[in-house]
């Protein structure tokens, strides 16, 4: 399942016991708009071996993948807005949900049935 989120509140709600045993947690960090330097590459190398042996050992395996996104070109950017504009390329949304604690409930009980044929989405406006 997907789950949205930003910052140290991803690690932290992975490390506390949310995954199922053997799941994976896989963050996309960046889009940084410059190079990376060594410091950002060295601290993206040790999240990665420290997530990875903890997932090993308290979570069963599964594992910690991270994809780093050193920056859109504007250009390419505007290649995917034509494609959305056109209708060439969508989001597949099975249902959306409210921000309420009813709605979020019941958001995650139709996940759990597996039967979601799209993203299904809480709505945080």
């Amino acid at each position: 399942y997907d789950t949205v989120a930003a910052g140290k509140s991803v690690w932290d709600g992975a490390a506390s016991g949310v995954l199922a045993s053997g799941g994976r947690l896989i963050t996309i960090t960046g889009d940084v708009q410059r190079a990376l330097d060594v410091p950002d590459l060295l601290t993206r190398g040790y999240q990665i071996v420290s997530r990875n042996l903890f997932c090993l050992w308290h979570n069963g395996g599964g594992g910690y993948h991270q994809y780093t996104q050193p920056g859109g070109k504007r250009d390419e950017l505007m290649v995917l807005d034509s494609l959305v504009e056109n209708g060439k390329l969508r989001a597949v949304v099975d249902k959306v949900y409210g921000f309420e604690l009813g709605d979020v409930k019941e958001a995650f009980a139709y996940l759990m049935t597996g039967r979601a044929s799209g993203k299904v989405i809480i709505n945080v406006k």
